[in-house]
């Protein structure tokens, strides 16, 4: 079942997705705006939020998507003081993706030491390329709750 089937058998589509972006790569923001845009037309709820910024709380939405496109540095810093902070993410479906495949894999290995949090999937994106973000963007569908409700 695709996502427009699933949002006719939703009276309210109240679906949420947080997208992330840690670090200041301009292909990283790049990727995670046209995810956003990507999820926005498939009828979902997006929010975008950098990780330097103050983050919104996990239990407010139906599924996260953190964006990392490198393997050290204040960004990744931040990012694992949020996941740390946010234990209810291992409960939800969470999602990374890198825009480096060096940088993505270190990354998340990374976190996945520090933390214990393993994401629902781990996804390289070559820039904006539409394939790899069309992939991601069914994957995060795909795992959302059919109730629409929170997740917390």
């Amino acid at each position: 079942m695709d996502r427009r089937e699933r949002a006719a058998l939703l009276i309210e589509a109240t679906e949420r997705v947080l997208v992330v972006v840690a670090g200041g790569d301009p292909g990283t923001r790049a990727a995670a705006a046209a995810l956003a845009g990507l999820l926005h037309d498939d009828g979902l709820t997006v929010d975008v939020a950098d990780v330097a910024a103050a983050l919104p709380p996990p239990q407010d939405y139906d599924a996260i998507v953190i964006g990392c496109g490198q393997r050290y540095g204040s960004g990744v810093r931040a990012l694992l003081a949020y996941v740390d902070a946010n234990r209810e993410l291992s409960a939800m479906p969470a999602f990374f993706f890198g825009t480096r495949p060096a940088a993505a894999t270190a990354t998340s290995t990374r976190i996945a030491r520090a933390t214990g949090w393993r994401p629902t999937a781990v996804a390289t994106i070559d820039g904006t390329h539409d394939d790899d973000l069309r992939r991601l963007a069914v994957w995060v569908a795909d795992e959302l709750p059919m109730t629409g409700s929170r997740t917390a």
